[in-house]
């Protein structure tokens, strides 16, 4: 037998290491190629179904592009044709309460479970979680920013009209992200919640106010329309509380520059109130500033000044109106170099009694021209 000549070792040699390199190749085109034929099912169970109420459901992509879109009656149904490897959502939506879903394909076919609500207009189980308020005062003013965490403890779905939301007495410059969902009341507001409050979810709300106190000590009180878990209000302690009740007294709290007195209340049920006597603040001459444009008597050190209802041609009684203005920029200025007023009230007012003052110099004008024409 002749021995084993070179290219007869080298060449099988040659494909077994070809073959091997390529086997791994060969697996990925192959996976690859599975993803794309979209061989894949979501089977999808929906508890809580009433098996009457029309469902509808939608597959979305990755990019929340509708891919299908169902009217469904059956708390069993799938979608096929997806992509292993690929990303999509279900959402639904059952009784007016959305419910969506992320669905990861990684097997042929995929199990999913998703749990819908009957839903409720009452508010019975609705809870505030957690309330936590900050006043911080400026130049006269006590800014105030709210959060409320709602909480729904029962089985249903809440999708009722409103909640009920406290404010203060003589809050103004209210400012929140829900600002178009919240009607003003005489409680403060009824807030329409974006969507139903589900068994075990929360409702976020947040928002801020001023208040220009008109009282010295000024009390601030809140009504708890719902039970309430954890209440935190923080003073800062350039103000001085001088009384509270339904509250307990906390340590002090550093937050960065600011310090706050601190005030609890580990639980509160339904229509309680808490309130706290508020003083230290530097108190306006110029008392009407505080309640807006809307009143039409203006108020110095307790005494009648100036009515904005304006008064005759009368020259007697323009000098005297006149005189009041003159008094108001006075105690304007004064106002606003003890930092009694923001810069913004400040300038504001000191245009409006101005443009005042300009009218009434021309109306005097006026009057001294009509005495002198001969009669």
């Amino acid at each position: 037998m002749r021995g084993l000549r070179c290219r007869d070792v080298i060449a099988p040699l040659i494909l077994v290491l070809f073959a091997l390199s390529v086997a791994p190749l060969g697996q990925d085109l192959i996976r690859v190629g599975w993803s794309q034929e979209g061989e894949g099912t979501i089977n999808l169970l929906i508890r809580g179904y009433d098996n009457v109420t029309p469902m509808y459901v939608s597959l979305l992509d990755s990019s929340h592009t509708y891919i299908e879109n169902r009217t469904v009656n059956s708390s069993t149904f799938s979608f096929g044709n997806v992509n292993l490897g690929k990303t999509y959502f279900i959402s639904l939506r059952y009784k007016d309460v959305g419910y969506l879903e992320k669905v990861q394909v990684n097997e042929p076919s995929n199990n999913v479970t998703i749990i819908v609500y009957d839903t409720t207009e009452s508010d019975e189980d609705i809870v505030v979680d957690i309330h936590h308020i900050i006043l911080n005062y400026e130049q006269g003013v006590i800014n105030v920013k709210e959060a409320l965490h709602y909480g729904n403890r029962g089985t249903k779905a809440f999708n009722g009209k409103e909640i009920k939301v406290s404010m203060p007495e003589g809050y103004q410059e209210f400012t929140s992200e829900h600002r178009c969902c919240m009607t003003a009341t005489e409680y403060g507001f009824a807030f329409q919640v974006p969507e139903p409050i589900k068994p075990n979810s929360m409702q976020y709300l947040e928002f801020t106010y001023s208040i220009s106190p008109s009282s010295n000590p000024y009390e601030y009180t809140k009504k708890n329309f719902f039970e309430s878990s954890y209440t935190l209000a923080c003073v800062t302690v350039s103000l001085r509380v001088t009384d509270f009740s339904n509250l307990e007294k906390g340590e002090d709290m550093q937050n960065g520059e600011m310090r706050y007195a601190t005030f609890t209340q580990p639980f509160a049920t339904r229509d309680s109130e808490f309130a706290l006597s508020i003083t230290g603040f530097a108190k306006p001459s110029l008392q009407w500033l505080w309640v807006g444009v809307g009143l039409t008597v203006l108020f110095i050190g307790g005494s009648v000044v100036y009515s904005l209802k304006g008064g005759s041609d009368v020259p007697d009684k323009l000098l005297a109106e006149k005189k009041a203005v003159n008094r108001v920029l006075q105690e304007l200025e004064k106002d606003f170099t003890e930092g009694k007023i923001r810069e913004i009230q400040y300038l504001k007012l000191k245009l409006k009694f101005k443009k005042k003052l300009e009218k009434l110099e021309k109306r005097l004008r006026g009057s001294s021209l009509d005495e002198r024409e001969p009669k």
